[in-house]
């Protein structure tokens, strides 16, 4: 079964009285009940925020698949599972151990994260994994494409 990330770009608060509930096109609520709500930096929990533009990228075959991904990445910027927690600063700790239980990842984290595999495409490319590579490039083109107004989920 494939994973999906659904990504949005020009995400704005949006008004919305209490009157007014109908369900709106391209609209979301942040909920923080995840398990990392830090993710959602730059978003406010239980408000209504419309987006311009959407994407699906298709992130992996399975969660086995994701979690060895995330692993490659986590040795590419230097994670020491022996030392750090998930929350420790550095590159792409963000996505070391994301699953949809996490939450939304919000404008803030995701511009972090897009400047992460910038940093780091070299360095991806020449470990020589074709199939890692493919994976981290659509990664990059995620978060290039959400830019600094944007979230995933």
């Amino acid at each position: 079964m494939s994973i999906f990330f659904l990504a949005c770009k020009r995400v704005e608060p949006l008004e919305v009285s209490g009157s007014y509930r109908r369900q709106l096109k391209n609209t979301f609520v942040v909920s923080l009940d995840g398990e990392r709500p830090s993710l959602a930096l730059g978003l406010a929990g239980g408000c209504r925020y419309r987006y311009g533009e959407e994407r699906l990228f298709d992130v992996a075959e399975g969660v086995d698949e994701l979690n060895a991904f995330q692993d490659q990445l986590a040795k590419l910027g230097g994670y020491n599972w022996l030392i750090h927690d998930v929350e420790s600063p550095g590159p792409f700790r963000e996505l070391i151990g994301y699953s949809c239980d996490s939450g939304i990842i919000g404008p803030m984290v995701s511009a972090k994260l897009a400047d992460d595999f910038a940093w780091f495409d070299e360095r991806a490319r020449s470990l020589g994994d074709s199939g890692f590579y493919t994976w981290f490039t659509v990664m990059r083109e995620l978060f290039e494409f959400v830019g600094k107004d944007g979230a995933v989920w």
